[in-house]
């Protein structure tokens, strides 16, 4: 394959920083979506972050037929990651692109023109099947200013933004970069405190997707544990209270607490669920949303599919898990 990219001098204007562990399969489409960017001074730094030894020598194999840097590190995670690619980026501003998510051609172009006077540029995304179907808009413009987006962040609101931030090289680092303490949450946890210390704007234009597959991390399939997900937040809380001194640890605590209850309904799991309503009752007494979903366990019990449009895509992967289980063995 003949290489496509620019070529990218001493100076290139912007560095596209992808991470990736054992995704070889989507390296070349990333490398290619690149290739149809109509803004060129651009270089691009693959690390991979602790891949098996057959997919880190793919990575390998793929970059150097693109002729660009594949750099190497034990795993660290995603943020780790993106820490690696920066620190050798030579560019002007930094883009993440993860490996599996899409670029509109236009994108780099719009924002390098938005970024006049700015240090980060956003844009809006959304969500779609790997055979393109579209799922979602997810429109981060909306929010405005920073108390309300970064209220938005807190709340757990915004998601599917990594491949979207576009942010100055200088400050990047002067934010000291993603925190590596997380493994998860880690791009809630620059973004926030980016929205709240750079001057900032958000593109209302889709320029970015997250696409969403089964190897992928995010996907729901692999992450059905609900105590993990209250431990993801209670280390958010507890690295993002350094830089935000007067948080409410309870009320975003109240809030993962419900969110993960109503997880449990729709999982068919209504012990855990009263187990996590007892916790959300302990925390906050007063709160009527906590008897609300005691009310909705009750409910569940004699109709247990009664809250399923609470997540639907949640309450299909647990359906199609009672099917299997159901089927007779061969």
């Amino acid at each position: 394959m003949t290489n496509a990219l620019p070529e990218a001098g001493e100076h290139p204007a912007i560095s596209v920083v992808i991470p990736c562990y054992n995704s070889g399969a989507f390296i070349e489409g990333a490398l290619e979506q690149l290739s149809r960017q109509t803004f060129r001074d651009f270089e691009v730094v693959i690390v991979d972050d602790g891949s098996s030894p057959d997919e880190a020598a793919f990575a390998r194999e793929v970059a150097a037929r693109w002729r660009v840097p594949c750099l190497r590190q034990e795993n660290a995670g995603p943020g780790a990651a993106r820490n690696r690619g920066a620190a050798a980026a030579k560019g002007t501003w930094i883009a993440f692109l993860d490996v599996d998510d899409k670029w509109e051609p236009s994108k780099l172009a719009e924002q390098i023109i938005a970024g006049d006077g700015r240090d980060l540029v956003l844009c809006d995304t959304q969500t779609a099947s790997r055979d393109g179907t579209f799922r979602e808009r997810h429109r981060w413009s909306a929010y405005g200013g920073t108390d309300a987006f970064g209220a938005a962040i807190l709340r757990g609101d915004v998601y599917s933004i990594t491949s979207a931030i576009f942010i100055r090289a200088e400050a990047f680092r002067a934010l000291g970069g993603f925190d590596e303490r997380l493994r998860f949450l880690e791009d809630h946890h620059l973004l926030y405190r980016a929205v709240k210390t750079l001057r900032w704007t958000c593109l209302d234009k889709v320029l970015s997707s997250r696409i969403l597959h089964d190897e992928s991390m995010s996907h729901l399939r692999h992450n059905l544990d609900v105590e993990a997900y209250i431990a993801r937040r209670e280390l958010f809380l507890d690295v993002l209270s350094e830089f935000e001194p007067g948080l409410d640890r309870s009320v975003q605590m109240l809030r993962e607490l419900h969110r993960n209850i109503k997880r449990c309904i729709v999982m068919r799991s209504r012990r855990k669920a009263l187990e996590l309503t007892m916790r959300a009752i302990a925390l906050k007494p007063a709160c009527l949303k906590n008897y609300g979903l005691l009310c909705a366990i009750a409910i569940a019990l004699a109709s247990p599919a009664e809250f399923d449009h609470w997540n639907p895509e949640l309450a299909q992967i647990i359906k199609a898990a009672d099917k299997k289980r159901a089927l007779p063995c061969r």
